[in-house]
C-alpha cells in the first residue's frame, strides 16, 4: 500500500515542462566542436533514472520556477570520454535545452560504497547541468560576469565565458542540489564554497530573469493555471 501511495505522489510530482528518458545510444549532437567518444556501458555502470528524477524534484522545491522551464534529460547507456582519458558524466546541449547524462565507469567508484558514490555523482551531475541550462536560458552574459566578479573572479583577460559558466553551474549544484549523508567538497579549488549571499543572488536573478523573459508564465501562475 505504501508503494502505491508513493507511486501516485511521484506521478503528480512529474513536472509538466520537462522529460527524463533513457536511451541506448548517444545521438549525433555537435557540442561546439569538441570531440567525445561514446562506449557501451555495463549494467553495473548505468545510472538510475529514479536518482535523476529525485534530484529534479528536489531542485523544483528549492527553486520553484524550475517547474516551468522546458528542458529534457536523456540518460544514455554509454560512457563518455574526451581526449581518450577524461571521463564525462554530463553534457548540455544549450541551444536545444537538453541534458545528456552518461554511465559512471567502474574505475571511478570505490567498491566499498559504490552505489552511494554513484548516486551522489549522479545527483551532482544533474544539478550542475541544469545550472548550465538555466544560466544560458535566463541570465545574460553581463549578469554572469557580475556574478563571477562577486565570487572573486577577475574578468580582465577572459577570452571566453567557460570559467564563469562553470563556476555558476558548480555553485548552483552546491547550493540548490540535494544534501548528502556526508559533506561533499566544493568542486572548484580556486574559489571558496558559496554561501547564503550567492544563493540569494542566484534565486533572485533566475526568478526575475525568468518572468521578464516569459511574462505569460507569471500571468498563468497568478491565475492558478497549469
Amino acid at each position: 500500500m505504501g508503494k502505491i501511495i508513493m507511486l501516485i505522489c511521484l506521478l503528480f510530482m512529474v513536472p509538466t515542462d520537462m522529460e527524463v528518458a533513457e536511451i541506448e545510444k548517444m545521438p549525433e549532437v555537435n557540442f561546439y566542436g569538441i570531440d567525445y567518444q561514446f562506449i557501451e556501458a555495463s549494467a553495473d555502470e548505468a545510472i538510475s533514472k529514479d536518482t535523476v528524477l529525485n534530484e529534479v524534484y528536489w531542485l523544483q522545491e528549492s527553486l520553484p520556477i524550475l517547474q516551468r522551464v522546458n528542458y529534457s534529460i536523456h540518460i544514455v547507456n554509454e560512457k563518455c570520454i574526451r581526449d581518450s582519458t577524461t571521463t564525462i558524466l554530463g553534457l548540455s546541449d544549450l541551444d536545444n535545452m537538453e541534458i545528456y547524462m552518461f554511465a559512471t565507469p567502474d574505475d571511478m567508484i570505490d567498491n566499498k560504497c559504490a552505489n552511494y558514490i554513484k548516486m551522489v555523482a549522479t545527483e551532482h551531475t544533474a544539478a550542475h547541468e541544469i545550472g548550465h541550462l538555466l544560466r544560458h536560458d535566463i541570465l545574460s552574459d553581463e549578469a554572469l560576469l557580475n556574478y563571477y566578479k562577486m565570487r572573486g573572479g577577475g574578468i580582465e583577460g577572459l577570452d571566453s565565458l567557460t570559467e564563469p559558466d562553470e563556476v555558476f553551474a558548480e555553485d548552483f549544484a552546491y547550493l540548490f542540489g540535494s544534501p548528502n549523508a556526508f559533506p561533499v567538497n566544493f568542486g572548484n579549488i580556486l574559489f571558496e564554497a558559496p554561501g547564503e549571499k550567492e544563493k540569494e543572488w542566484i534565486a533572485n536573478n533566475l526568478t526575475l530573469g525568468f518572468y521578464e523573459k516569459y511574462p505569460l508564465e507569471q500571468m498563468r501562475e497568478a491565475m492558478g493555471l497549469p
